[in-house]
């Protein structure tokens, strides 16, 4: 086994205790999420047209939970540094894990369990549950 291998982690992995606490940051994420808006479209195709099938049914819509998402916002915007930086990092920006572990002072290793450890934090400060 090289030292690669050994470094690997699973960034997909919820514990499955904290399943019900990953459904509401991931609504968090998408209450959080910057989208560019229909004028950031590139001219060449801000007129295009689209095929039949979104004409009948425009969008897929998820339902977000607004209030909720304030209520996680605020409550990870508490948290120590490192833990809110890589919350942050996990449902928002999910980009460069190997950078943000350098940038927190921690083994890729150490990201996951901060993601852990605050997720659970988050959890336990969150006064409103599903």
């Amino acid at each position: 086994m090289s030292a690669r291998d050994m470094d690997y982690v699973d960034f997909c992995y919820v514990p499955q205790h904290q399943e019900a606490m990953h459904a509401r940051l991931g609504n968090w994420a998408r209450w959080v999420r910057v989208r560019p808006h229909g004028c950031q479209t590139h001219p060449m195709w801000r007129h295009s047209v689209t095929p039949r099938g979104w004409d009948i049914d425009p969008h897929i819509s998820t339902a977000l939970d607004t209030l909720d998402a304030l209520l996680i916002e605020r409550t990870v915007s508490q948290l120590p540094e490192k833990h809110r930086d890589a919350l942050r990092w996990f449902y928002v920006l999910r980009a460069d894990p190997a950078g943000t572990a350098r940038r927190l002072e921690v083994s890729r290793a150490g990201l996951m369990e901060l993601v852990c450890d605050g997720r659970a934090m988050v959890a336990n400060r969150a006064t409103v549950t599903k």
